[in-house]
């Protein structure tokens, strides 16, 4: 299993955090990168809990995290299969 990976991720408002601007301070937003739960090493069966990673990120942030991720969404392809009679067909 790799140490680095997760399986799930969600974002919200952190409400008592914030980054420091001139003149003020700015709201953040939490990214957090989650196994949700245990998971169980392939090898061994034993069970085991990886901590969350977490990063803070201010509305121009998360803005173009969005926007890149809308766009790389645009991109995936879907395969769908289905039968019908003999013939398979994928669109």
């Amino acid at each position: 299993m790799d140490p680095l990976h997760r399986y799930d991720a969600h974002a919200t408002i952190a409400p008592d955090e914030w980054q420091a601007i001139i003149g003020g301070r700015s709201g953040l937003l939490r990214l957090v990168l989650t196994d949700d739960g245990p998971l169980t090493d392939p090898d061994t069966g034993r069970e085991y809990t990886q901590p969350d990673v977490f990063s803070h990120l201010n509305a121009r942030q998360a803005h173009r995290l969005a926007d890149r991720l809308h766009a790389l969404a645009d991109q995936l392809t879907t395969t769908t299969t289905t039968t019908t009679g003999s013939a398979r067909t994928t669109s």
